[in-house]
């Protein structure tokens, strides 16, 4: 082997418009053009770029792996498809996933889970073939079921309950013994029960008109 050392304490330049090294079977490995600079992969017949510089950054042609992380400041963007489709990015309040290119965002997993900062409460989950649960404060509050849906705690709503098939609504209890019962509830009041519908099939009402 030949070797080129600088044993000073200065610099080794080499000056020149177009510099390059090249193997022994002369083809490229590395080149100084101009004010660009190129460095090649010999494949066994011929060298093909990898790494370019420019004007804006770095132009690498391959794949890229790192050992370690990629680390980017607020306001940088991670631009996906040919015509930038899906965006992220970090503005330094919120971080934001954008697809503005055609078809949709999807997200693709046989356990999904939407979880807080922390990493300790879930906000939804979806588990393949089985149930998509909507949860309050880490507790399961509507879960989806072979046979529709089971919420936990009480329905609000403001507008109608209709059916959606145009049929009858069937309201069931799960336990044999016990009522149904509708409630309102005045501003500022507690809830007053105004129907009933009790276990062995009778109906009452409750009528309190302040008389």
């Amino acid at each position: 082997k030949k070797n080129i050392k600088e044993a000073g304490n200065g610099a080794l330049k080499i000056w020149g418009d177009d510099v390059r090294i090249e193997n022994a079977s002369e083809r490229n490995v590395f080149k100084a053009i101009g004010t660009a600079v190129e460095l090649y992969f010999d494949n066994g017949s011929a060298t093909s770029k990898k790494l370019e510089t420019t004007a804006t950054g770095v132009t690498v042609t391959g794949q890229l792996d790192l050992s370690s992380h990629l680390d980017m400041p607020d306001n940088a963007w991670i631009k996906l498809g040919t015509s930038d489709d899906l965006l992220i990015t970090h503005d330094g309040g919120s971080s934001w996933i954008i697809d503005n290119g055609a078809g949709g965002l999807v997200i693709a997993s046989d356990s999904f889970y939407i979880k807080n900062a922390a990493y300790n409460e879930t906000g939804l989950s979806f588990i393949e073939n089985g149930a998509v649960s909507l949860y309050y404060d880490n507790s399961k509050k509507l879960e989806t079921t072979a046979t529709g849906a089971s919420v936990t705690g009480d329905i609000s709503f403001s507008g109608d309950l209709l059916s959606s098939s145009g049929g009858n609504m069937d309201i069931t209890h799960p336990t044999a013994s016990q009522n149904i019962v509708f409630r309102t509830t005045p501003s500022g009041g507690s809830a007053t029960e105004r129907v009933r519908i009790t276990h062995d099939g009778h109906l009452s009402f409750v009528s309190d008109l302040g008389r």
